[in-house]
């Protein structure tokens, strides 16, 4: 069955149409392709950034020697170099704060330890103004007026005394 005369004549009124709904969604299209491509390059540099942490807090904690009497200056020098062994947002990192510190007090190295506390290192890798590269530049969120972010994140690995009290100390992750 042949189209009708009068159903032409309605469809060739809606020429344009299509355009005109593509320029009204455009920016909504955007906004989702902006969300989409940002938050996971943000995802996927932080899980970078916690890696490199990670990585500098058990190298640091690992070379702390004894539980008893941390060598507190070597092991803040190894997870320094540790933390630049890594990539963060498509650069190497250049720099990061690590502190020598008690767990689970958080009390730094230069206090007594209490009861309990053990010898740790906290790393703390930022991505901002001033450190490494940063700070965090969106591709398409400037188009919502987001245009950077500082990005941070942080590992504390101990030194823990093996079960027992014999053999040699163990690094662990706690945070």
């Amino acid at each position: 069955m042949a189209p009708s005369h009068q159903t032409i004549r309605r469809l060739h009124g809606q020429r344009g149409a299509v355009a005109i709904l593509f320029a009204l969604f455009l920016p909504v299209l955007l906004s989702v392709a902006a969300f989409a491509i940002n938050l996971a390059r943000l995802n996927l540099t932080k899980a970078e950034l916690q890696n490199a942490a990670d990585a500098a807090a058990l190298a640091g904690a690992q070379s702390l020697g004894d539980v008893l009497s941390p060598h507190w200056a070597s092991a803040a020098d190894t997870a320094q170099v540790w933390a630049k062994h890594n990539v963060a947002n498509g650069s190497k990192i250049k720099d990061a704060t690590i502190e020598t510190v008690y767990w689970p007090s958080l009390r730094p190295s230069t206090s007594a330890p209490v009861a309990g506390d053990a010898p740790a290192i906290r790393a703390i890798i930022t991505i901002d103004s001033t450190h490494n590269s940063g700070p965090f530049k969106f591709f398409f969120a400037p188009f919502l007026g987001i245009f950077r972010k500082n990005v941070s994140d942080t590992a504390i690995a101990v030194l823990l005394k093996p079960a027992g009290g014999s053999g040699a100390s163990i690094p662990k992750l706690v945070k």
